[in-house]
């Protein structure tokens, strides 16, 4: 099992030669700390989490349409 240190194995959006973890990791990371420690709700943990993902995902498409 991976802990937050450990970088996602799949990530694509990192290089693999590149040591450390991938923005979106870095985020979640934060965000998964705050709220473990108590310093976010449970709908404000889903609310960011959601945002990060959504972010992430117009950033594939924006990648995506500019290497087309």
């Amino acid at each position: 099992m991976l802990s937050i240190n450990d970088r996602c194995r799949d990530c694509p959006l990192e290089d693999n030669d590149v040591p450390g973890n991938c923005e979106i990791h870095e985020q979640w990371t934060l965000l998964i700390t705050n709220y473990k420690e108590g310093l976010i709700s449970p709908g404000e943990y889903v609310e960011k989490s959601l945002a990060i993902l959504e972010e992430n995902k117009n950033r594939l498409r924006i990648k995506l349409k500019g290497s087309a």
